[in-house]
């Protein structure tokens, strides 16, 4: 059988094994090896990043082990069950590649491993084809939250509320674990593209409460500042209030990446008043870092000349330290004084002195003087995102 100690990785494993149950130095079961490597997940979703360097070890130790597994081995359920678990974790499906040329392959319902390789490799059609018919009910809970994750994957985008189904499913299976932390940013994911703001503040309020130490943060924090700039049109003071209070719940870096990504992709879609909000948010949050500083000043600042408010726009702009911007940001540090300049340097004359009359025909040419004035604005806004030239379609 098995033996520990014939891995390069036993360290990793080791650790791995010891959480999981007191069986070091004995001979172990590929089903051992699961029980192991899902304790190392666990430890992943819950902020420990070593064990994250370890699932990895420990899933290049498995597909190794499990070469060397004579067949009969995987006529035991729980082994048959380890190997689908191990390549739907993200291990060499090499192994199974050999198993569905032997006569007597894994146990396992028919069509399980074929559907599961399909799936890993891209081939979703027969993914769909061999995995639909299968009854989750029919499984053991690791099994089942397993194929939902995989039946979810495969429905999104054309039946996300069957996507939804599911990944609650897995949320209510494996409480507190690497697939309740992926089926939580999924979900979000799904809530945010069919529009549902609240179902969307429900669910990242969830992951800010659970996750929010997860080695898997960013991807979230992706997902959540793409949807938050989405939502947030016209009275959204309540929406940005909530969405303000999930960013809390993180570490006061991350606070900052969320904030200054708003006030980023809000800058670029024209939303002033929400990048305005996203940088004073932001402001103070990693007072030790240039880059961080930098970028609030960047973004606040340039809000800033847009709403008019010139001396404060000045007053951040002039104090930045362009050596601390990647070059995207330093294309909006340049139009942002172009602006400035032109707004400064242009003579506006008073909408009193346009031409004599009466009252009546004053407020005529205050109105179109204003409309005048707004073209304007908006030209200069043509020429700035003309200089910029970012996508600000950013990763969904």
């Amino acid at each position: 059988m098995i033996r520990l100690l014939k891995s390069g990785f036993v360290s990793a494993f080791a650790l791995a094994v010891i959480m999981a149950q007191p069986c070091q130095g004995k001979n172990l079961e590929p089903y051992n090896y699961i029980l192991a490597l899902q304790k190392l997940q666990d430890q992943v979703v819950h902020g420990n990043s070593q064990a994250h360097q370890a699932q990895r070890e420990m899933l290049e130790l498995m597909a190794r082990d499990f070469s060397k597994v004579k067949n009969s081995v995987w006529q035991k359920r729980k082994n048959a069950e380890a190997l689908l678990i191990f390549m739907l974790s993200g291990g060499n499906p090499k192994k199974i590649f050999e198993l569905l040329k032997i006569k007597n392959r894994p146990n396992l319902p028919e069509g399980l491993l074929e559907g599961a390789l399909a799936f890993v490799t891209g081939d979703r059609r027969k993914a769909s084809e061999l995995l639909e018919p299968l009854v989750l009910d029919e499984f053991n809970y690791n099994v089942a939250a397993q194929l939902a994750m995989v039946k979810a994957a495969l429905h999104q985008g054309e039946k996300n509320d069957k996507s939804i189904e599911l990944l609650n499913l897995v949320k209510l299976l494996k409480p507190g674990t690497l697939l309740e932390e992926a089926a939580l940013r999924r979900s979000v994911a799904i809530a945010g593209e069919k529009g549902k703001k609240q179902l969307f503040l429900k669910l990242s309020s969830a992951y800010s409460r659970r996750f929010n130490r997860s080695y898997y943060v960013d991807d979230f924090i992706t997902r959540f500042t793409y949807y938050v700039v989405r939502f947030a049109n016209g009275d959204h003071k309540q929406f940005l209030h909530q969405a303000g209070t999930i960013a809390k719940r993180f570490s006061r870096r991350n606070q900052a990446v969320i904030f200054l990504t708003i006030a980023r992709a809000a800058i670029l879609e024209g939303k002033l008043h929400l990048a305005e909000y996203a940088g004073q948010k932001a402001i103070g949050l990693v007072p030790d870092s240039p880059s961080f500083i930098a970028r609030t000043r960047l973004y606040l600042g340039a809000a800033n000349v847009v709403l008019e408010k010139l001396e404060e726009a000045r007053h951040l702009l002039e104090r930045i330290d362009s050596t601390r911007l990647d070059e995207q940001d330093r294309d909006i540090l340049r139009t942002a004084l172009m602006l400035l300049d032109n707004i400064e340097n242009t003579n506006w004359p008073d909408v009193e002195d346009l031409e004599p009359g009466s009252k009546h025909k004053r407020q005529d040419n205050k109105l179109v003087y204003k409309t005048k004035a707004v073209a304007r604005a908006e030209q200069l806004l043509v020429q700035a995102n003309r200089l910029l030239r970012v996508n600000t379609e950013y990763a969904k």
